[in-house]
């Protein structure tokens, strides 16, 4: 028998965000980019894998803001 919502809701234990939230970036430039998830590679999918690599600050020298995608993440009573 398939589990209805109300039981599928109470093996629910938390929820986590992901990238953990609380770091602080400081910047001081109007632009942006995407933060990689994948260290080393692109986050944009516009951008081709074999790019430049990503610019942290603008032509002024000043660093750029970080745009980054979070998810939030569903743990049941069997996990940790």
């Amino acid at each position: 028998m398939k589990p209805t919502t109300l039981e599928k809701l109470k093996t629910i234990k938390r929820y986590v965000i992901h990238p953990a939230v609380g770091v602080s970036r400081l910047e001081n430039s109007e632009e942006w980019y995407y933060a990689p998830e994948v260290p080393g590679r692109p986050a944009d999918p516009r951008v081709p894998s074999k790019s430049k690599p990503i610019q942290y600050k603008d032509s002024k020298g000043r660093i750029k803001k970080q745009a980054a995608r979070f998810r939030v993440l569903v743990l049941t009573k069997m996990e940790r």
